[in-house]
């Protein structure tokens, strides 16, 4: 038989699989390969017979139809999903619930920080606010002593004012 040469992409879609696939099987030398220039680039060919393309199709195909992800309706996918994620190892709820935490734990640090300037904000507005009272009585009591003073002037003014008269 003849060996065709053919693209990594049209390989990867007649199999059925993923270009990076055909790479990995092409670094583990389960598939031959030829360097060549087309337009001028240099490209990686798949060399393979028509009998080692059906035996990769099978494969793939079989190992395929084993995988419930790639093959069935959305319910089954997230039930899938779990299956593989215990597959790899992968602990997705702990993940979660340590990301959680911590999101929970910066939130209330967050808001601790907030509520503690909001408080000084109010005490720093409190106390403005009693300066502002204590002058205004200070101001107030100053406006009193000044018209008291004036009107004992004006009595001593208009005292002396007699006290001439009658002279």
């Amino acid at each position: 038989m003849e060996e065709k040469k053919y693209k990594v992409a049209d390989i990867a879609s007649i199999l059925g699989i993923t270009p990076k696939t055909i790479y990995k099987l092409i670094e583990n030398e389960e598939l031959k390969t030829i360097q060549d220039t087309i337009r001028g680039r240099k490209i990686t060919l798949v060399l393979c017979t028509d009998s080692e393309l059906e035996t990769l199709k099978n494969k793939y195909l079989e190992i395929k139809g084993k995988n419930t992800v790639n093959e069935s309706n959305y319910e089954d996918i997230l039930t899938g999903y779990e299956v593989v994620n215990e597959s790899k190892n992968i602990q997705t709820p702990d993940l979660i619930d340590k990301f959680m935490n911590f999101s929970i734990t910066v939130n209330e640090q967050h808001n601790n920080q907030l509520k503690e300037y909001i408080e000084r904000v109010i005490e720093s507005e409190k106390q403005v606010r009693l300066l502002e009272d204590s002058e205004r009585n200070k101001e107030n009591g100053y406006l009193r002593q000044i018209a008291e003073l004036k009107a004992e002037l004006e009595k001593e003014r208009l005292k002396s004012k007699k006290w001439w008269q009658l002279k």
